[in-house]
């Protein structure tokens, strides 16, 4: 588990397609300060990543307490998935916020999606009590076409240990 480089934006291209233009999005916001993009790798290619935002961004889709980075788009390849990958990934981006201080991270998790939930409440994360709400998100599939999907979420929080009080 490391932060991804600029370098690497070309290899993050090709491993998710679907999604045009936001590694390299997520990299200038990690340059900038912004945030923390980090990866697991598997041999020579990626595995998984998630986006860890220091100030969550106000997309209008909820309140989400400014105190608490925010984990985004956890994800990791479908072959290689309960094999600790994405709890390797929380992990590391839990240590990143408490090496800067910060005392808690929250999420958007889909009301449909229980094997998620089910993950972030095994590592401790719990409903912040925000209610439901729907996150959208624009996407390219095989053929080039452009769409948008969605989903009902609630926000998690999870507050870390050894982060100072």
């Amino acid at each position: 588990m490391r932060p991804f480089r600029c370098d690497e934006v070309e290899v993050l291209e090709r491993f998710r397609r679907k999604m045009p233009g936001v590694h390299r999005a997520r990299l200038d916001r990690q340059a900038w300060g912004l945030g923390r993009y980090l990866g697991a790798w598997w041999g020579e290619r990626p595995a998984g990543h998630v986006w860890l935002e220091w100030v969550p961004e106000d997309d209008g889709a909820a309140p989400r307490p400014a105190e608490c980075p925010r984990l985004v788009d956890l994800f990791v390849v479908p072959e290689l998935r309960s094999r600790g990958i994405g709890t390797r990934l929380i992990a590391a981006a839990e240590r990143a916020a408490i090496a800067r201080g910060h005392a808690c991270v929250g999420l958007d998790v889909g009301t449909d999606n229980p094997r998620a939930h089910a993950l972030y409440t095994r590592l401790g994360y719990a409903d912040a009590g925000l209610g439901r709400y729907r996150i959208s998100w624009a996407y390219v599939d095989a053929a080039g076409r452009r769409g948008i999907e969605g989903e009902e979420c609630v926000y998690l929080v999870h507050r870390l240990r050894g982060a100072a009080d």
